[in-house]
């Protein structure tokens, strides 16, 4: 934690040495691609995140780093109908970008009461990658992208309820997320593009958000129900009373003192002296029935 407790920063390092890697490889003997071990290969790299927060605003950023490389390997690429050797050694593996970075900023605004208005982006950025090992451009070649999200969320705390306009992707781009290499006949050809701009609103409770603002008043109010009980026990003026919980806390108010609310809670999970010789000296037996 750095300036008081305003940001807080995360830090942490991999690395990571694969055996026999499996991967789609063409069997010349065969004639026929299969998954089998392949190679060895090594990934390391770093991830850095922080989080900040100055009064209503709050900052956040995330970066990472990513290197992956085959230890000694070759293969056949027959998507082209080749029998040509292909060397692999040192090669990226497919899905795997060098950096990623994201970065958001949102600001709480206070609108009077317990209501808050808060504006957010959002910014993300993914380099480049391959799809297959083979690295063939344009084929295999996976660009980058860049994408920026916006939100605005109206929201009252004590009572758990938001309001939210969104919008991702916010300038529509147009990104290639992921490639099928081995399609049948037509290596490549298979594109996943990410999802366009959408836009839309949300609403939402928060149930412990709720609960939470408005707690300790139904505590309080669950805490001082036993004394009202014992209250309306006593001021019945009958003398008599039928066996319930309370009859320790009666008891009690019968002999001048008021207990505790500990003490009402003791005196409810056991059946005193006292309150056996005042059922007695009333008549009827509920002292000696164990109810």
């Amino acid at each position: 934690m750095l300036f008081r407790s305003k940001i807080r920063t995360q830090f942490g390092a991999f690395y990571l040495d694969y055996k026999n890697l499996q991967s789609q490889v063409y069997n010349p003997l065969t004639t026929q691609s299969a998954i089998q071990n392949f190679a060895s290969a090594k990934v390391y790299g770093f991830e850095f995140q922080a989080q900040g927060h100055f009064g209503g605003l709050k900052l956040n950023t995330a970066i990472g780093y990513t290197k992956s490389k085959l230890g000694t390997a070759s293969a056949i690429d027959d998507r082209y109908n080749t029998t040509a050797v292909v060397n692999l050694t040192g090669r990226s593996l497919p899905f795997s970008p060098e950096w990623t970075f994201s970065a958001g900023a949102e600001y709480e605004i206070a609108l009077g009461g317990t209501f808050t208005l808060t504006p957010r982006v959002q910014y993300s950025s993914l380099s480049s990658q391959w799809a297959n090992q083979f690295q063939v451009k344009p084929t295999d070649f996976i660009g980058s992208r860049n994408i920026a999200d916006a939100s605005l969320t109206l929201a009252q705390a004590d009572k758990g309820w938001r309001v939210e306009a969104y919008a991702t992707n916010l300038f529509d781009e147009t990104y290639v997320a992921s490639k099928a290499t081995y399609a049948s006949g037509q290596p490549g050809r298979v594109q996943y593009f990410g999802a366009p701009r959408q836009y839309g609103v949300r609403v939402g409770f928060s149930f412990a958000a709720a609960f939470q603002c408005g707690g300790e008043g139904a505590l309080r109010r669950d805490t001082r129900q036993p004394r009202r009980r014992a209250r309306r026990l006593v001021d019945d003026g009958t003398g008599h009373h039928r066996r319930s919980c309370d009859h320790g806390v009666r008891v009690r108010q019968l002999h001048g003192r008021r207990p505790s609310i500990d003490q009402a809670d003791r005196l409810r999970s056991r059946r005193c002296g006292v309150h056996r010789r005042h059922h007695r000296a009333h008549g009827d037996g509920a002292g000696d029935d164990g109810a």
